[in-house]
């Protein structure tokens, strides 16, 4: 298919080349479109209209392709002239790109007009036969919000698709809906339908990648991937693709997308947004500045930018500059909802929980097809019932039984951390820390996350904000809330000493480390696989460690990624001395680069690279080093097969998968004593040993 789409281009080109010979057809000139050639298919649509050509689609492709190149003065130009031909005063699909040129330009009067005409369609007398017709008219609602989201869906989307399943217009704009609506799987399922039907198409493929970039990370590549190979100047792709970079802090790697992308669009303001949020998240006011004046530039008001720029910076956890940004943006439009339910929860995670709540019930009953601002009330009912233990500066949330079992000694243990984080990191915290302990899952994942899921996460810190899963919760991970609640108290103190500027690997390797000085049973250990993933090659560069918390290879990876960080604190402070780590987080707050940071109170990042490499190798060679810590397999001996099982401990009286198991085996025979030599064996040989195979379960 690939190969069909990539001749079919070959094949416009050469008609473009030939000129004189044949000009490209429309379809051909639409296939140069899709597949990023905008220049060329503005070429072809430009002589077409130049021969009085009189199909109305070669005048809405070359909108489209000024809009989407970033022409925007020359498409509200064109625009206006096309309004006064008879034809395009009952085109939907014209009507539409008529007001997203008008948009682009900041003009909202007309704009509005376009919408308005649209929606003006549903009182005709005659019926709409044209089904693309009520694609774009529920467009035109939804944009104007005159109506419900899901009476739209309903009664207009699934209207067309029931009659015609694989309408594109009707998929796409459905997919859409559920993506801003942050129905993540209902925008799964229908983007994955509609590649059933184009599997090619850039804009399809680009809504499945988006779907999975907010739902299950590690299936977004493909689509990704596939969207690209299709049209390389997609820009909606290119700006995933700068997010993900920048969310793994590969800030350069974004900065050179972005690059690219202004390349084919000078003018396109949420790569704008994004840039301006890169140079405040770098520390370069002046250049954030001047990134957002230009996402601003022909549409002065537009709250998308403002909107976008806080978003990110919210993502980084500078909740206070994101909020400023939202605010702004409500400034420009006081009924843009996105802002409204980002600020929401900015100030929830801010502690400013009265102007939070208020916020997300005004945006819930605005929209109630929104998913973010529905879980986020449910919650807040659940939260109701909950009870809250205020003492020394902390604001205690928990369910009443769980209060009663452990509430007093988690205070306590809170204000153990405070007290030694505080003088450790020189950091004294002003206000009261809120810290709340959930019983369900799915309760911990709205108040974190705004949606359920976050499978893998135990515990969030937001700054002043801890987000936690209850033991009850946590039944089945080995796991404990007091290491959990000392983890991310630790971040607390690390973010407000930085003013949340501080790498995600640098963050978590702080907390890890600590966890593991207040109890060698806390916190990340060597195990086997750790100690195969280091010898074999698997640790990430300190440089893009961050990244191996966003994509990494697989969960085992994710938990990997914690620990090495937490052993480049160890070495740092083993060779450097705690008061490295104090000054590193001194320096980021202050806005200094992390690489140069550590270069000022360590050693170059080079040279640091290839130091810890060593001290984790040798570590890794060291842990259980006369242990035979491989599993046989079956061939070699039969796992259920007693008698053989002793005859390999006796050849091999170091494997600990032969210890353990015999062991196991002479306590279901009752056999004790004879049990304990070899347990007391496979404990010297492996001492840190987990799990419910182990000489300690």
């Amino acid at each position: 298919m690939h190969r069909t789409i990539r001749f079919c281009t070959l094949l416009a080109l050469l008609c473009l080349a030939l000129g004189q010979a044949r000009a490209a057809t429309l379809k051909e000139a639409r296939q140069l479109f899709a597949t990023g050639e905008y220049a060329k298919a503005i070429q072809a649509s430009e002589a077409a209209i130049a021969a009085k050509e009189f199909d109305s689609g070669w005048r809405l492709l070359l909108l489209r392709a000024r809009l989407t190149t970033g022409e925007y003065p020359e498409a509200r130009q064109f625009a206006t002239e096309l309004l006064k031909d008879y034809r395009y005063g009952s085109n939907a699909e014209a009507l539409w790109l008529f007001h997203l040129a008008y948009e682009a330009n900041g003009d909202a009067e007309q704009a509005g007009q376009m919408l308005q005409v649209i929606m003006q369609f549903l009182n005709g007398r005659r019926g709409i036969s044209d089904e693309n017709t009520l694609i774009f008219i529920g467009r035109a609602l939804l944009k104007a919000a005159a109506t419900d989201p899901k009476q739209v869906k309903e009664n207009l989307f699934d209207r067309v698709l029931k009659s015609s399943s694989d309408n594109r217009e009707a998929l796409l704009a459905t997919g859409e809906l559920a993506l801003a609506k942050r129905d993540f799987k209902l925008a799964g399922q229908t983007f994955t339908r509609a590649i059933g039907h184009y599997p090619d198409d850039a804009d399809l493929l680009y809504g499945l990648a988006k779907a999975y970039a907010e739902s299950d990370p590690s299936q977004m590549e493909e689509p990704l991937h596939t969207a690209m190979f299709t049209n390389p100047d997609h820009v909606p792709s290119l700006l995933l693709q700068a997010h993900n970079q920048a969310d793994a802090e590969q800030y350069d790697t974004a900065n050179g997308i972005l690059k690219a992308i202004f390349k084919i669009n000078p003018n396109h303001a949420a790569s704008w947004a994004l840039q301006a949020a890169l140079h405040t998240v770098r520390n370069e006011p002046d250049k954030a500045k001047s990134a957002r004046a230009s996402g601003l530039k022909y549409w002065k008001t537009n709250p998308l930018v403002d909107h976008e720029i806080g978003k990110k910076l919210s993502s980084k956890y500078l909740f206070a500059e994101g909020a400023a940004h939202q605010r702004q943006a409500l400034e420009f439009s006081k009924d843009y909802l996105p802002a409204k339910t980002q600020l929401a929860q900015d100030l929830l995670r801010l502690g400013q929980e009265e102007e939070g709540w208020r916020l997300a019930e005004e945006a819930h009953n605005a929209d109630g097809y929104d998913v973010t601002t529905y879980n986020l009330l449910t919650l807040h009912d659940s939260l109701k019932k909950y009870t809250t233990i205020d003492r020394n500066g902390f604001l205690l949330r928990m369910t009443r039984d769980e209060s009663a079992l452990y509430g007093d000694e988690a205070i306590d243990l809170l204000t153990e951390a405070r007290e030694l984080f505080s003088a450790k990191y020189d950091t004294q915290i002003e206000g009261p820390v809120i810290v709340e302990i959930f019983p369900e899952k799915k309760d911990f994942a709205v108040r974190t996350f705004g949606i359920p899921g976050g499978d893998g996460y135990m515990g969030v810190c937001f700054g002043k904000l801890i987000t936690a899963n209850s033991p009850k919760s946590l039944i089945g991970f080995q796991q404990n809330w007091q290491s959990l609640l000392w983890h991310e108290y630790c971040h607390v103190i690390t973010l407000q000493k930085t003013l949340n500027k501080m790498p995600r690997w640098f963050s978590e390797g702080i907390s890890v480390y600590e966890e593991r000085l207040r109890h060698s049973s806390w916190g990340e250990q060597m195990t086997p696989e750790y100690r195969d993933f280091i010898l074999g090659g698997e640790m990430t560069p300190i440089e893009r460690l961050s990244m191996a918390f966003i994509v990494p290879k697989s969960p085992e990876h994710i938990q990997f990624a914690y620990y090495q960080s937490s052993l480049v604190v160890e070495y740092l402070v083993k060779n450097f001395s705690e008061a490295c780590i104090s000054n590193i987080l001194r320096d980021l707050g202050q806005g200094v680069f992390i690489n140069i940071a550590i270069e000022k109170h360590a050693v170059p990042l080079a040279k640091l690279e290839a130091d810890f490499a060593e001290f984790a190798t040798d570590l890794a060679k060291a842990f259980a080093a006369e242990a035979d810590l491989a599993k046989p397999s079956p061939l070699e001996v039969n796992p259920i097969d007693k008698n053989a099982i002793v005859d390999w401990l006796e050849a091999n009286p170091n494997n600990i998968w032969a210890l353990n198991t015999t062991c196991a085996n002479l306590v279901e025979e009752e056999k004790f004593l004879e049990a304990i030599p070899l347990l007391e064996r496979s404990i010297r040989l492996h001492p840190r040993q987990r799990g419910s195979g182990s000489p300690y379960g």
